[in-house]
């Protein structure tokens, strides 16, 4: 008795609607993957359950197409502790520089001018 190749029966499950959900889920890891660097997957279950009950003469196939696809990087935000546990954007330990917005500057020269 020879095996019949997987292939073939693949291209039967759902009139072969579950192979081209798989090429499509695929590409879109190929992509992602691409895009940031990481690994992704795609994970195809059949479950193959008895039609009825008592002898089994039938079988049904159900498929499951499943992808993980890879997250981007996300931005991160940094922080300063302070003394009493908060989170400061301004580092508390920084001396203050006294800078302040230009107002107005000369665009000849480059002079900042007071109001």
């Amino acid at each position: 008795m020879s095996i019949r190749p997987i292939v073939d029966t693949l291209r039967e499950i759902r009139h072969g609607a579950m192979l081209d959900e798989a090429a499509s889920e695929l590409a879109e890891v190929v992509k992602r993957v691409a895009e940031t660097g990481k690994a992704g997957a795609l994970t195809l279950k059949l479950t193959v359950k008895p039609a009825g009950r008592g002898s089994v003469r039938t079988v049904v196939i159900e498929d499951e197409v499943q992808t993980k696809l890879p997250a981007p990087d996300k931005e991160v935000t940094v922080f300063f502790p302070t003394g009493d546990g908060n989170l400061s954007r301004q580092d508390p330990s920084q001396m203050d520089l006294g800078l302040r917005a230009v107002e107005r500057v000369d665009p000849e020269t480059g002079e900042i001018l007071t109001a």
